[in-house]
């Protein structure tokens, strides 16, 4: 089990103290850490896609009396 890390923030500025480009040097290395996690996910999704698929195919000949065991 993973719980993901909350980080809150708040910037009080005036209109046009650029705000942004300084929000998003800060959390650019959290943006490459949330991207990382998400290449993670996905790779493991084809991974498990994978391994269910291979699965079906093992039950269905299994359910069809061509395979002994699982």
């Amino acid at each position: 089990w993973r719980e993901s890390a909350r980080l809150w923030v708040a910037i009080v500025a005036e209109p046009g103290d650029k705000k942004s480009p300084a929000l998003a040097k800060a959390i650019r290395p959290l943006r490459e850490v949330e991207y990382a996690c998400i290449d993670e996910d996905r790779q493991a999704m084809v991974r498990f896609e994978a391994e269910r698929r291979a699965y079906q195919h093992s039950l269905e000949k299994f359910a069809r009396g061509k395979l002994t065991d699982l």
